[in-house]
């Protein structure tokens, strides 16, 4: 039988939110194997991204990930934007819906200089 021990790497610069419910929306469709998830978040200089695929190299297994960058676009995916309060650079403590309103106004008008 096939070893069904798999680890998974999520990387983000922000929360790691988007990336997790991405690998949970995968990770659903298969039955009987166990997943052990390393999440890495905020990630954003070259130093910590090392300290990651050092991890990657002891740990292998696939890698997802959701690093955006100013104008909000998913660097590696082509067409796709995040626009949620995943794109925070830390995690509020307080509410967070003017935030989001924030986010998706900016969002739009980024959209309608395309």
């Amino acid at each position: 039988m096939a070893n069904r021990n798999f680890h998974v790497h999520l990387v983000s610069d922000s929360t790691g939110e988007t990336v997790s419910s991405v690998a949970r929306a995968c990770l659903v469709q298969y039955e009987g194997i166990f997943v052990q998830e390393h999440v890495w978040s905020l990630v954003r200089t070259k130093g910590q991204m090392e300290k990651v695929m050092v991890e990657v190299e002891r740990y292998r297994g696939p890698v997802l990930y959701t690093l955006v960058d100013p104008e909000l676009r998913v660097r590696g995916v082509a067409g796709l934007r995040v626009a949620d309060a995943s794109v925070f650079p830390t995690a509020l403590n307080s509410q967070i819906h003017a935030a989001c309103v924030a986010i998706g106004e900016r969002t739009a008008e980024m959209l309608l200089r395309l």
